[in-house]
């Protein structure tokens, strides 16, 4: 790439940080085939074009719309969530294809290869299962623990033999860590107030959405008080449900569109956080269930009943994949923090950018 540039012309200026936060920074080593001269720029020439009658700022964040006749069918949640959280971010990852690939590595038994484990192994047991009901009679029988070590032990066999690389030293760690988390998980589920089915395992769900067209899967769907409820299993953090509640706080968009695009019937949506030293359920739903499952709005919230939640969602879900299609990528976010999974970070220059505001802010 260097190269090529070079022959468009004879002096070129590469330029990097210093310093980022409170970490040095060193140049990258350039090609030998360059001749380098170092620090050819007065630092006092660099301070005087920073001045505001120099550089003009512009603000280009609408990329060309996309034709009518356009179907996005790849990445569709993935999409819509990026654009949610930063529009820049949709755009330059998905749109112009700059992300990471995001294959699992071979060598190592990543968090994603834990979370697909314990996704399989709870298919696996509660389509055996079925309900609390039976779930407490494995308990009272004294054979749930057998049973849960079997099913361990075949899901990780087939994972052995999908990753070869690994060796049976991290296999073996990781079978202990999921032995605790699955039996802390249904000792918890055990315990859970209302009885409840299994309605549906691992169910699959088309989304048509503006000009976006794709599948979703739903972990689980129970069955509690005669009401539906979706539970989405999470070995990560999860984020507040109160955000559920606020059009502007909200950035995760798992569980509006599957209360939107599942069954019409659907009274709840919620999380279940698998750890092995706090297992919980939480969520919202039309009616109280339990401490942490029920409609709990923030005091004068326009938002009063699951109703009006699920068109709020709808409207947020339209505008947003609208956005993209016109071609909306603006640097905004309402929290950095949720860039902390973006592969195209270096692209959207933060730093850079949060200086730009700073000084137009000032010459206001």
């Amino acid at each position: 790439r260097i190269e090529r540039i070079t022959k468009a012309t004879d002096d070129i200026t590469f330029s990097y940080s210093e310093d980022f936060d409170d970490i040095n920074l060193s140049k990258t080593q350039l090609p030998k085939f360059l001749e380098i001269e170092e620090n050819t720029i007065d630092k006092d020439v660099i301070n005087s074009t920073l001045k505001d009658d120099v550089f003009e700022y512009i603000d280009d964040f609408n990329a060309p719309p996309f034709p009518r006749d356009y179907s996005q069918t790849k990445y569709g949640r993935n999409i819509l969530n990026a654009q949610l959280i930063c529009p820049a971010w949709a755009f330059f990852e998905y749109r112009l294809g700059l992300g990471a690939n995001e294959d699992d590595l071979q060598e190592e038994i990543s968090s994603l290869t834990i979370g697909n484990m314990v996704h399989e192994i709870l298919e696996v047991f509660w389509g055996e299962v079925k309900s609390q009901d039976n779930l407490l009679k494995l308990s009272n029988e004294k054979v749930l623990d057998q049973k849960i070590l079997n099913i361990i032990e075949k899901i990780i066999c087939k994972y052995k033999s999908i990753k070869p690389f690994c060796s049976d030293i991290h296999f073996k760690v990781e079978k202990t860590r999921i032995i605790r988390l699955i039996s802390k998980w249904l000792e918890y589920e055990v315990n859970r107030d209302l009885t409840f089915d299994i309605c549906e395992l691992e169910k699959k769900f088309s989304v048509n959405l503006n000009q976006f067209q794709f599948n979703i899967k739903v972990d689980r769907i129970d069955s509690i008080e005669k009401a539906k409820i979706i539970i989405d299993y999470k070995t990560g953090a999860i984020n507040p449900k109160e955000s559920l509640y606020d059009k502007d706080k909200l950035t995760d968009i798992q569980l509006p569109l599957y209360a939107c695009f599942t069954h019409n019937d659907i009274k709840g949506v919620t999380y279940a956080q698998l750890k092995s030293n706090k297992p919980l359920l939480t969520g919202i739903s039309a009616n109280h269930l339990s401490r942490c499952i029920g409609f709990n709005p923030p005091a004068n919230s326009p938002i009063d009943s699951w109703e009006k939640l699920k068109v709020m969602w709808s409207e947020l879900l339209n505008e947003t994949a609208e956005e993209y299609i016109k071609g909306y990528a603006a640097i905004k976010f309402k929290d950095i923090k949720k860039l902390e999974y973006c592969n195209v970070k270096s692209i959207l220059r933060l730093p850079e950018r949060t200086f730009q505001f700073e000084e137009k802010e000032k010459s206001k």
